[in-house]
């Protein structure tokens, strides 16, 4: 069951850890505050994991040479995303997810318009009827 079971845990990581690769690859040429350098980078990384999966159903015989080579490239990628965290810190997308936008700073659109402000309540010069004032 040892033999059965690391036989599956490597044909899971050989499957998905190269397709997270490609995804993120994707992800990184849709966005524009990283160069086409970076991208390439990320691309080849992703390109060269399948080669690792490719080598390692062709030559059966010297499968663990290949396994730790494709955890030294997997460690290998997974640090390349400290390049992309040193071009675009993400902690201000990390907050908005974890605080579900609550911490946003608000537009002027989405203030309420129909109630005017504090100190416009008490000036005589401003109408607080709510036919006077503007909707937008």
């Amino acid at each position: 069951t040892k033999a059965f079971l690391h036989v599956v845990g490597l044909l899971l990581f050989f499957i998905l850890a190269p397709l997270y690769g490609l995804l993120q690859s994707a992800l990184l040429f849709k966005q524009t505050q990283y160069s086409i350098f970076i991208k390439i980078i990320f691309l080849l990384m992703a390109v060269l994991e399948y080669a690792v999966v490719i080598g390692y159903l062709v030559l059966k015989e010297n499968a663990i040479i290949i396994e730790w080579f494709a955890v030294a490239l997997i460690s290998m990628y997974t640090g390349l995303f400290f390049i992309l965290f040193l071009i675009d810190p993400v902690d201000d997308e990390l907050k908005e997810y974890f605080t579900f936008g609550c911490c946003r700073k608000k537009s002027g659109a989405s203030e309420r318009k129909d109630r005017p402000s504090v100190s416009k309540r008490n000036d005589p010069t401003v109408s607080n009827r709510a036919e006077d004032i503007e909707l937008a």
